[in-house]
C-alpha cells in the first residue's frame, strides 16, 4: 500500500499499559525511574535513574537527557554520560507536562503541559525563559498532548479542540491552526521536516501534513491498516510504524 509515495506497512500493534492519573492512589509516593538500555549500555537493564513523580516524557538536546515529570510539574535534566542531575537541573513548568521538543535554533526545550494548556520554554541551563498560557495570549484551545520541531517551526497537537497549532519559535506567536482527525494522540516528522504524521485515536486514522504547502496543510488521511486507537508513531526512513492500544 502506498500513500503519498510512502510505504505504509509493518504496522506494529502494541499492548500498552495505561498509566493514567486515576491509577495512582498516592502520587506523592510514585517517584519514577527510567533505565538506559542497549547492546553495550546496561544490556541487563541495570542502572535505573531516579526521576520525579510519574515520568511522562523523555527528551534529548544533543548533550543531556530531559525528563518531564507529570505529577510534580517539573522537568529534570540529567548528564547523559553519568545519569546524574546537572546543576540547576530541576525546572518548574506547567500542570502535568506531557511532551517536549528541542528547538535547535534557540537552544531551548519546549514543554507542553496538558492540564493548564501551557507551553513552557526552558533554556539549556535549565532556566525557564518564557511561559505561553491562555492568560498571556496563548491561543491553545485544547489540552496539548504532543509537539515536534520541524521545518523551522513548532507544531503542537491539542485534544478537546482537536488540531495542530503551528508556532513561530522566535516570536512565540501562533501562525496557523490545522484540523486533523478525532482525538489526536501524537505527532512525528520526516527526517527533512517536510512531512508530519498525526495519529488520531478516536477515528483510527493518520493525518499527513505537508509543512511546505500553504504554510502547512493536510494532504491525505488514511485508515486502511491502522490499528485501533493509534497512540504512538515512528518513521524509520521507509516505513511508518504505528503503536496502538489494541491488545487483541
Amino acid at each position: 500500500m502506498r500513500k503519498n509515495s510512502l510505504q505504509i506497512g509493518l504496522l506494529l500493534t502494541l499492548a500498552v499499559v495505561v498509566l493514567g492519573s486515576g491509577l495512582v492512589s498516592n502520587p506523592a509516593q510514585a517517584q519514577g525511574t527510567f533505565t538506559p538500555v542497549g547492546p553495550t549500555l546496561n544490556p541487563k537493564g541495570e542502572g535505573e535513574l531516579l526521576t520525579g513523580i510519574w515520568p511522562r516524557a523523555l527528551g534529548f538536546d544533543g548533550a543531556n537527557l530531559w525528563v518531564a515529570n507529570g505529577f510534580d510539574n517539573t522537568v529534570l535534566r540529567l548528564d547523559e554520560a553519568t545519569g546524574k542531575p546537572l546543576t540547576g537541573a530541576l525546572a518548574k513548568v506547567g500542570a502535568q507536562p506531557s511532551a517536549m521538543a528541542w528547538v535547535e535554533i534557540q537552544t531551548t526545550m519546549w514543554v507542553a503541559s496538558y492540564d493548564d494548556f501551557t507551553l513552557t520554554l526552558v533554556d539549556k541551563t535549565g532556566k525557564v525563559t518564557q511561559t505561553l498560557s491562555p492568560q498571556n495570549g496563548n491561543p491553545l484551545d485544547g489540552h496539548p498532548i504532543a509537539l515536534t520541531f520541524a521545518n523551522g517551526f513548532i507544531w503542537v497537537v491539542t485534544q478537546a479542540k482537536d488540531g495542530v497549532t503551528k508556532f513561530d519559535p522566535l516570536t512565540f506567536k501562533p501562525i496557523k491552526k490545522i484540523s486533523v482527525g478525532e482525538f489526536p494522540t501524537t505527532i512525528i516528522s520526516s527526517f527533512d521536516g517536510k512531512t508530519l504524521w498525526v495519529a488520531n485515536g478516536n477515528d483510527d486514522t493518520i493525518s499527513v501534513i505537508d509543512t511546505t504547502k500553504d504554510g502547512g496543510s493536510v494532504t491525505a488521511t488514511f485508515k486502511e491498516g491502522v490499528p485501533p486507537f493509534p497512540i504512538s508513531l515512528t518513521f524509520d526512513g521507509t516505513f511508518l510504524w504505528v503503536g496502538s492500544y489494541d491488545c487483541n
